[in-house]
């Protein structure tokens, strides 16, 4: 196993990745039947391909957090939800099990969102599905959800802890006079 990732050989790595991956990943939780269910998509992609994970995706360049989070729930399960919380940071390095296997290196901001509307269904990047907790405890046992997407939720799941979000946008070299101007410097709830 090679536990150095900074010195991991670029075609050793996932995606030939010189930096972190910003992600983000939505804990969308709605009470049904009178208990909390969890939505996670069954991922046809690599990292974890064929297993049980929190909807998310890259972060694009330009996008807002909030705006970030929202559109990967949209994309990956066809509800419109809410942003609520920025939870927490996890800083994710994979460390390749063997010569054959890429190490990889993610930043995930973890997010709370709400549902406004919709049925999640199955759109092009997997099946998707709601789970009680006890029911993921159960396949996590059977090695069917990503382990980390598991302990999030077990770490979140009755935390109403959040983290302090501030979006702010500057326009750069306006003038000669004026190095730059805040135009936006708000923080989000």
């Amino acid at each position: 196993m090679h536990t150095n990732l900074t010195t991991l050989p670029i075609d050793r790595r996932w995606q030939a990745q010189q930096h972190p991956m910003p992600s983000v990943l939505a804990v969308v939780r709605q009470t049904l039947q009178n208990r909390v269910h969890y939505v996670l998509i069954k991922r046809i992609k690599e990292p974890y391909s064929g297993k049980w994970a929190l909807v998310g995706g890259k972060w694009n360049f330009g996008e807002s957090l909030d705006d970030a989070v929202c559109r990967e729930v949209r994309e990956e399960t066809g509800l419109d939800t809410r942003f609520v919380a920025l939870r927490g940071i996890v800083n994710e390095r994979m460390h390749p099990g063997s010569r054959t296997q890429d190490g990889g290196h993610f930043l995930l901001f973890i997010c709370e969102v709400d549902v406004l509307e919709g049925e999640a269904t199955e759109q092009s990047e997997g099946e998707v599905a709601w789970f009680t907790m006890e029911e993921l405890q159960e396949r996590y046992r059977q090695q069917d959800v990503v382990p980390i997407d598991y302990h999030i939720l077990e770490y979140y799941y009755d935390s109403t802890q959040s983290l302090q979000y501030i979006e702010a946008d500057i326009i750069v070299g306006k003038n000669e006079k004026k190095m730059f101007d805040i135009v936006r410097f708000d923080v989000i709830p």
